[in-house]
């Protein structure tokens, strides 16, 4: 069963595995993804391309632009309820800050967006892994090239103008969220986009006291957006999500 949704209710993406839930949550998402022109290219380039998403809820953020290892290709997978706890190059060992499930949405858009510009390239860098190449310093802790390319050239200035923080790997750790926009700014506070569309302050993040569900996830937590609980934590692994 398959879903159509529209980024700047315009450009249609098709979706799979949905629930009426998630279609909200993928909603504010691209929503909040429009804060940055970066961000909406992304997506409407994914609409144009033909580019599928497949919702999930076992913290799967990755692209695929070939079918391989069961899963579809030219196809995005994404959980609505993942944050990404990220860890930095100076201090690997604790979550600096946690990124949206709507930047990591973005993240996989760009990532089919560098495939349908320039193929060859994109393989290439996807090809060079951190995992074979442990004594080359430039891809450590990046999982491989593309993600590297992403996260150094293209990510930050989507994160910026969606109000984020900017990360310099691809580690850390999955955090439950209700709320797709939800992520914690420069100054430590949690934030997230009510209901009304209104940026509102959730508390503060404190690193140095962490916590797998962040606030108004976890058993009994308050929605910020609506919707249950999904997904589980899991402290500490490598994200390796491409």
């Amino acid at each position: 069963m398959s879903d159509t949704v529209y980024v700047g209710g315009v450009y249609p993406i098709t979706v799979v595995g949905a629930t009426p839930q998630d279609l909200d949550k993928l909603n504010v998402a691209m929503w909040d993804a429009e804060g940055s022109y970066s961000a909406w290219t992304a997506l409407v380039l994914a609409s144009e391309n033909g580019t599928t998403i497949t919702i999930n809820h076992s913290d799967d953020d990755s692209y695929y632009y070939t079918t391989q290892d069961g899963h579809a290709g030219n196809n995005i997978n994404w959980d609505p309820d993942a944050g990404t706890g990220y860890v930095t190059q100076a201090d690997p060992s604790h979550v600096a800050g946690v990124l949206s499930p709507a930047l990591a949405l973005v993240h996989e858009a760009d990532h089919s967006m560098d495939y349908w510009s320039a193929p060859s390239d994109y393989v290439e860098r996807l090809s060079y892994r951190e995992v074979d190449n442990p004594d080359d310093p430039a891809i450590a802790r990046y999982t491989n090239g593309e993600d590297r390319y992403v996260i150094q050239n293209i990510e930050p200035t989507q994160a910026v103008q969606m109000g984020e923080t900017v990360r310099d790997t691809h580690q850390g750790t999955e955090i439950v969220l209700n709320n797709p926009s939800e992520h914690t700014d420069s100054s430590n506070t949690w934030k997230a986009y009510n209901g009304a569309q209104q940026l509102v302050n959730l508390g503060s993040f404190s690193p140095s006291s962490f916590s797998p569900y962040a606030p108004g996830a976890g058993p009994g937590g308050a929605d910020v957006v609506g919707g249950g609980d999904v997904g589980g934590g899991g402290w500490y692994y490598y994200y390796y999500g491409s």
